[in-house]
């Protein structure tokens, strides 16, 4: 199967089109490190998918971390047109599109997912059974929101463990803790909590990191944000409640 048919499209992104990733990103030490995205084999192609790499080098181009390895069996990835997963596969796609090293974090999030399955069959089974937008029998807690929770606390404990490992520091991406919680939820986490909301067994966390976030970068909001807020917004019409803040 095509990767990208999970997408809903016709074509995958092409070697010609695909251009190779690398900006510095914030280290814990005085040394200068760089996330880099690359085809792991310019020649040769999956299927129609372009086989990728996602790693932290050097200023000398040696590599320091492999994402890949944060998973034993290691996850391979490929360049499509978003961030996802394929459990069965073993499988991240990257963006080909991705922009800002935040979105390094959205990667291990990916990856936290096929971590997450590793370790609980059954809450795969659950979110299988009541996946997003499905009604969740009452007394049964969320599995997709239990699921995207246990994933983005995955995502942060391989963030801190990297800092220790390979002295990349991704919080540093961030002003504060409060910044990070807000820019989490706004990247995927709110859109999940809302089915709780609309359905009455839920609330939104970190309201008031949400909007201080959401003001405060107003004018500079990225591509995964701006996505959570349209599908926020346009949940907003299609239930009447309210999903987002004022800002």
């Amino acid at each position: 199967m095509r990767y990208n048919s999970l997408m809903g499209l016709d074509q995958a992104p092409t070697q010609e089109g695909f251009k190779p990733w690398r900006v510095e990103i914030p280290s814990a030490t005085d040394k200068k490190l760089f996330a880099s995205i690359d085809l792991k084999n310019p020649s040769k192609r999956v299927g129609e998918e372009l086989p990728a790499s996602v790693y932290i080098e050097d200023e000398g181009r040696n590599v320091l971390l492999d994402f890949g390895t944060l998973l034993n069996p290691p996850v391979s990835f490929i360049v499509d047109y978003d961030h996802q997963y394929n459990y069965e596969l073993r499988t991240v796609m990257v963006s080909s599109s991705i922009k800002s090293p935040r979105e390094l974090l959205i990667v291990l999030h990916e990856m936290g997912h096929i971590k997450v399955y590793d370790e609980d069959t059954d809450l795969k089974t659950q979110v299988e059974q009541f996946p997003f937008g499905t009604p969740v029998p009452p007394g049964l807690p969320d599995p997709v929101l239990t699921m995207e929770r246990r994933v983005w606390a995955q995502a942060i404990q391989w963030a801190r463990e990297m800092k220790k490992t390979s002295g990349v520091d991704l919080f540093k991406l961030f002003q504060n803790n409060d910044e990070l919680m807000g820019w989490l939820r706004m990247a995927g986490l709110r859109t999940y909590e809302s089915r709780g909301v609309v359905e009455g067994t839920g609330t939104f966390t970190k309201d008031a990191q949400v909007e201080a976030f959401l003001r405060a970068a107003k004018d500079s909001l990225g591509d995964e944000v701006k996505s959570g807020i349209d599908i926020l917004r346009k949940s907003e019409t299609e239930t009447g409640k309210k999903m987002l803040p004022d800002f």
